[in-house]
């Protein structure tokens, strides 16, 4: 699987970074719309999520 964002022989990387394809990709992050090729990663994890698991579990260890 594999995602394209842009094409380094057409762009620079500052036009591949900046440009429409990446901003509609980390928009559909934020609307929970997932790419097809990320709904399967096991490596993408929100750092939402993890802050949530994070407040649910006991913190006495953080109160010193």
């Amino acid at each position: 699987a594999s995602l394209i964002i842009g094409d380094t022989k057409e762009q620079s990387l500052k036009e591949i970074f900046t440009g429409q394809k990446k901003k509609d990709f980390i928009q559909s992050f934020y609307e929970h719309k997932y790419p097809n090729v990320c709904k399967k990663c096991s490596v993408y994890q929100s750092i939402y999520d993890l802050r949530s698991k994070v407040w649910k579990n006991n913190l006495s260890w953080a109160k010193d």
